[in-house]
This record gives structure tokens, sequence and C-alpha cells, in this order.
């Protein structure tokens, strides 16, 4: 390689960009970095004992040697300018700078040695000044911060002692305060005792005056009230009684009109009744009449067949006579019906005259009953006895209704028995 190229390589640059690095971190101050900071400018110093060297042994290098410790010296120049910039983790940057650093060593087995005594004193040399100016700009940081720690030790001081006296004074006022509130207390707490012994007093007179008043309004008002509400109290007591006569008067008239409604009730229940008996006595009647008339028509040609008949009768009159009798026999049938069905409505009848009647007594008898009670289980049992049958069977003798039909049939076999006989003969 070049002495020229080795000499214009960008490894060397970064090398003064490092170092420029390093002494701005040092002038801060921080000691927490003074020893990441020394092992970045041994290695530096190393690596520029080659720099130093480049008349001798520039040939002996190729462009990849410093090309690869260029890669890994640029992180060392990446992580100190992080640490100068505003970077909360400064501190882990300055050790990555120098874990940077030794990882760059790696880079530097195959840079070539020289063995000649004279340039290996120089190489040395070289390293040791590199390695004293380092020492010394590491001594002026510590001094730098130790410069810095001190006059912020005498500024604490200053500021602490200023706050002392201030204290002091401070103190020395609030006591003083409280000596003269604590007098001022005093005369208040006096004071404020006596005010309370007088509100007291004050308090006990007012609240007797106020009793007497209170009692002597009670007593004028209550003497008004009488006067102003006395009257109204009598006129209220007329009033009632009043009301109380007129209530007896209306509770007379409800009981007069409870009486005439019953008994009217009762009246047009009996009307009712009077009705169902006449309309039943007519229909009785009629058919009494019907079955009288229609016993005389199946008479007559039963009397015609009796008295008619000659000694000698034919087959054909014996027809004749036969028909005749079933004529009558019918007749004497519809007469039994007709005679039977006036009956029932001759004994409906009855019965509903007799609820006329008693509807007529019994109704104006109940009207003037003072008891409620029993004016309703009277009524009741009227009900019960009246409606409480009205869909029974009632018991009817059998006889009335067999003994006519029984007749008509044995003159029917009669007449049969000598309708053959004779024309047997």
């Amino acid at each position: 390689m070049l002495r020229s190229d080795f000499e214009n390589h960008p490894l060397w640059e970064l090398l003064r960009e490092s170092g420029r690095l390093v002494s701005e971190i040092l002038d801060e101050g921080d000691p927490s970095d003074v020893a990441s900071l020394e092992v970045v400018s041994i290695i530096q110093a190393h690596l520029w004992s080659f720099h130093k060297q480049r008349a001798r042994n520039s040939t002996m290098f190729t462009a990849r040697m410093l090309i690869d410790t260029q890669a890994a010296w640029q992180g060392v120049v990446d992580h100190l300018t992080s640490r100068s910039a505003i970077n909360p983790d400064a501190g882990a940057e300055v050790a990555a700078a120098a874990a940077s650093a030794e990882l760059a060593l790696l880079t530097l087995a195959p840079w070539p040695r020289l063995f000649a005594a004279p340039a290996e004193a120089e190489r040395e040399q070289t390293i040791f000044e590199d390695l004293l100016e380092a020492q010394r700009l590491s001594i002026a940081s510590l001094g730098i911060s130790h410069g810095h720690l001190r006059e912020e030790i005498d500024e604490f001081i200053e500021e602490t002692t200023r706050v002392k006296d201030e204290a002091i004074a401070e103190l020395s006022s609030t006591t003083a305060r409280a000596v003269t509130l604590e007098g001022q207390l005093v005369n208040q707490a006096a004071r404020v005792d006596s005010a309370v012994d007088r509100a007291e007093a004050t308090t006990s007179e007012l609240r007797k005056k106020d009793d007497d008043a209170w009692e002597a309004w009670v007593a004028e008002a209550r003497v008004k009230f009488d006067e102003r509400f006395d009257p109204l109290l009598n006129e209220i007591g007329s009033k009632l009684t009043i009301a109380q006569e007129r209530l007896t008067e209306l509770e007379k008239t409800e009981g007069e009109f409870k009486a005439l409604a019953s008994a009217s009730a009762a009246d047009k229940l009996a009307g009712h009744y009077k009705k169902e008996a006449d309309s039943g006595r007519s229909y009785g009647i009629r058919l009494y009449i019907g079955g009288v008339a229609a016993l005389l028509l199946g008479a007559i040609p039963l009397v015609l067949s009796a008295f008619g008949i000659p000694h000698e009768i034919s087959s054909s009159e014996w027809q004749e006579v036969a028909i005749r009798l079933s004529i009558g026999a019918l007749f004497v049938t519809a007469a039994t019906v007709a005679i039977k069905l006036g009956a029932d409505f001759f004994r409906e009848a009855t019965k509903a005259k007799r609820m006329e009647l008693e509807m007529r007594t019994i109704g104006p008898f109940l009207s003037t009953v003072a008891d409620r009670t029993e004016v309703d289980r009277v009524q009741l049992a009227i009900v019960e006895s009246v409606f409480g049958q009205g869909y029974s069977i009632q018991n009817v003798d059998a006889k009335d209704e067999t003994v006519n039909v029984t007749a008509v049939g044995s003159l029917l076999d009669s007449l049969t028995k000598l309708f053959k006989t004779t024309s047997g003969s």
C-alpha cells in the first residue's frame, strides 16, 4: 500500500474525531465516564502509533486491513456522538464505546509488527506519550470536576448558611409574635368569658320575658277563641239537632216508602195471580162444556144403535153398527180427555186464586212489620213454597184416566165378539 494512501485513509480521520469527542466528554467532568474513556484513549493511542511509523511500514499494510479496523472504530465514534447529544442513557453509551474499541483490537491481528529496536522503541515512546497525554487530559478533567464540585459545595454551604440565618430570624420573629399573640389571646379569652356571661344573663331574661308573653298571648287567644267560636258551636249544635230530626223523618218516610213499595209489589203479584186464575177457570169451563158436548154427541149414535137394531141383522148392517159404536167410543174418549183437562185447569186456577188471596192478605201485613229480617224470611218461604215446586212432578190418580179407557176398550171388545158371532151364524 502506498504511503500517501496510508496517510489519507479515513481511519485516521475517525481517530481524530474520537479523540475530539473524548476531550469534550472529559471536560464535562462526569467521574463515571473516566474508566471507559481511558480504555478508548489507550486503544486509540495504540492505533496512532502505527500512523507515526508510516514511513517504514506503510508498504506492509493492505486496504482491507484498514477498512476492517475503520468499520469497528466507526461504532466507537457513533456511541461517543450519541453520548455528547441529549441522551438520558449517557453512561451506557460510553460503556458501549469502550466495548466497540476493544472489538477493534481483534481487527489488528493481521497488522504487521516492527521488530527493529529503534522502530519498536519509537513506537513504544509514541504510545507512552499518547498515554501521558490521555492521563493529563483525565487529570485535567478530574480537576475541572473537582473545581465544579468545590464550587457547588461552597454554594451549598453559603445557601445553607443564608437559609439558617433566615430561619433563625423568622423563628425569632415568630417567637415574638407568639408572645404577643399569647397576650392577645388571654385578653380575648377574658373578653369572651365576660361576653358569654352577659349573653347568658340576657338570654335568661329574654327567655323569661318570652315565656310570660307567650302565656299571656295564649290566655288572650283562648278567651278570643271562646268568644268567637261558642256562638258557632251553639249554632252547629242546633243545626245538628235539626238535621237529626230530619234524618229521623227521612228514615220514617223511607220505612213508609218501603211499606208502600212492598204492598204495591204484593198487589201487582196478586193481580198476576188473579189473571192466571181467571184464565184457568175460563179454559176449564170451556173444556167442561166441550167434554159434555162430545159426550152427548157420542151417546147419540150409541142410542140410535141400541134402539134401531132389528132382530135379524145382516152382515152389512153389522158393519154399520160397528162404525156407529166406534164413533161413539171416540166421542166418549174425547169427552173424557176434555173433562180431565178442564179439571186440571180448574185445579191450577184454584191454586192461583189462593195465591192471589194470600198476596193480598200477607202483603199489607208484611209492610207494617218493623223487623226486616223476619219479613225477608217470610218472603223467602213464600217464594220457596210457590216456585220451589214449579217443576216437580205432581201425583195424579191414574184411576180417573184408565177407567174410561178401559170401559171403552171393553165395549169395543164386546161389540167385536158380537159382530163375529152374528157373522158366523
